[in-house]
């Protein structure tokens, strides 16, 4: 699994990203989907499903292994420091039946590095970037867990938003609060549940009322084996 986390965006982005690329051993490797230019935009985000093949695996293990990902516990990279302030670390977890490997890189591809192993992690990089778009689509990602942020929001007066009534069983008195005031749980889904039907309607200017109050409602599919609101602890 790939995410870039941390850079100078808005506390809400940084709780919500979605993993860069995750990739199963059976080929799947799923990423998020390019959205419209419009606003407002859908309020969940699409997610592709690619087989990348077994010669792909071959050379995403071949990379693996050159970035000196199984051997590595927790390493972090942080030669760039004084070169970029403000920068994204790229986080890659690889897991194997010795464990969870994790290595970070502060502004990975962004500036020139001379760390081998770092370079060959960029290469890594380039290479599920070559991946995503030359491997056959295996169908829409299906949505069995959601993450969802809350926070109260008293000025759904825009003249773009719609306010509807709150659709989970979950109410956020019962939701864990993390960083900024925003809550989060975790919503188990399938396809024929109302609630996921009201999140593929709503847009980023959709807000959801309870008891006569307006919360801003954040939404993005869980991938299989990815923790929800735990995410925030590290």
């Amino acid at each position: 699994m790939v995410r870039r986390e941390g850079g100078l965006v808005p506390a809400e982005i940084l709780l919500d990203r979605l993993p860069l690329y995750t990739l199963y051993q059976d080929g799947r490797l799923v990423y998020e989907g390019p959205q419209p230019a419009i606003f407002p935009g859908s309020l969940l985000p699409s997610l592709i499903q690619v087989d990348i093949g077994a010669d792909g695996m071959a050379e995403v293990m071949a990379a693996i292994q050159a970035a000196g990902l199984p051997s590595i516990t927790e390493l972090y990279n942080t030669d760039a420091n004084n070169q970029v302030a403000d920068g994204p670390n790229t986080e890659v977890t690889f897991f194997d039946a010795n464990g969870t490997h994790f290595f970070s890189v502060y502004s990975l591809l962004i500036v020139e590095h001379k760390d081998p192993q770092v370079v060959a992690l960029a290469e890594l990089m380039q290479l599920l970037d070559r991946l995503t778009a030359t491997s056959p689509e295996i169908g829409p990602f299906t949505i069995e867990r959601l993450q969802v942020l809350a926070s109260q929001n008293a000025t759904a007066d825009d003249p773009l938003a719609v306010t509807v009534p709150w659709p989970l069983t979950i109410t956020p008195a019962s939701m864990q609060e993390h960083p900024f005031g925003i809550l989060c749980s975790v919503a188990d889904i399938d396809e024929n549940d109302s609630a996921l039907a009201a999140f593929e309607q709503a847009h980023q200017m959709t807000f959801f009322e309870l008891d006569g109050i307006t919360y801003r409602l954040t939404v993005r599919p869980l991938l299989p084996g990815e923790p929800g609101c735990e995410t925030f602890e590290r």
